[in-house]
């Protein structure tokens, strides 16, 4: 099990080695499934949204979709166990995943900067 962030998904200017370290996690983390996996090991990249936490709370107060820690933790532990590759929370987050390689880059570009502000 490996805990990643669903900000590894999209190049957040504001927090581009957080991004970046976290797009680059979930790399590793599928060249290991693939190299253990036929040794019976199972790799779980687990990359959640927001999470209450005090380091949280002391960088930022916009937190959409926040979940808790206990739910976090319930939520990955279940996806652990089912044995899925990559897990992403809360469900709007899997979606943005998805739409983030649509959009025009000069659109998803923008869109990103105002996440700053």
């Amino acid at each position: 099990m490996l805990i990643g962030s669903a900000a590894g998904h999209h190049s957040l200017p504001f927090a581009a080695a957080y991004s970046g370290s976290k797009a680059g996690l979930a790399k590793f983390s599928d060249a290991l499934r693939v190299a253990v996996e036929p040794h019976g090991v199972i790799v779980t990249l687990a990359a959640p949204g927001f999470l209450d936490t005090a380091a949280a709370r002391a960088n930022s107060d916009k937190r959409p979709m926040e979940l808790s820690v206990d739910e976090a933790a319930r939520r990955i532990a279940n996806a652990a166990e089912k044995g899925k590759r990559h897990y992403v929370t809360p469900w709007p987050f899997v979606l943005l995943k998805a739409l983030d390689p649509m959009l025009p880059s000069g659109l998803r570009d923008r869109l990103l900067r105002s996440l700053e502000s």
